[in-house]
């Protein structure tokens, strides 16, 4: 969805139904991802300077079509390269405990594994 972010975002500026449907759009992913965080919360794996409602911020901006476009289209990073950054900086970020993350293996099998540095 995010190249045809600019042409929504446009035709949202001249037509309330497209605003209206762009708004709800983004409403519930951030539900959706705040959902997320609270899990985390509830399962003591979000970081312990994090709060949920933090946490979903860090997530819309990381996962934001502003920041894919940014990385890959601005800076010319792969799709891949973008993923494994954003995996990284996710775990980085979020979770109380990284290493959980590396140790189950969290990316193997995954199309950005690849790209992930080692640790």
């Amino acid at each position: 969805m995010a190249p045809l972010a600019a042409a929504i975002q446009t035709a949202a500026s001249v037509d309330p139904d497209v605003a209206a449907d762009w708004a709800a759009i983004a409403v519930t992913q951030r539900v959706g991802k705040g959902r997320l965080m609270e899990r985390l919360a509830a399962r003591g794996d979000l970081a312990s300077n994090l709060t949920v409602q933090r946490a979903t911020d860090l997530v819309v901006v990381l996962f934001s079509h502003e920041t894919f476009l940014g990385l890959t289209t601005g800076c010319g990073w792969t799709t891949e390269e973008y993923k494994a950054w954003l995996f990284e900086t996710l775990c980085a970020q979020l979770l109380a405990d990284r290493s959980h993350a590396e140790q189950v293996g969290a990316a193997d099998g995954l199309s950005f594994q690849a790209a992930l540095k080692p640790s």
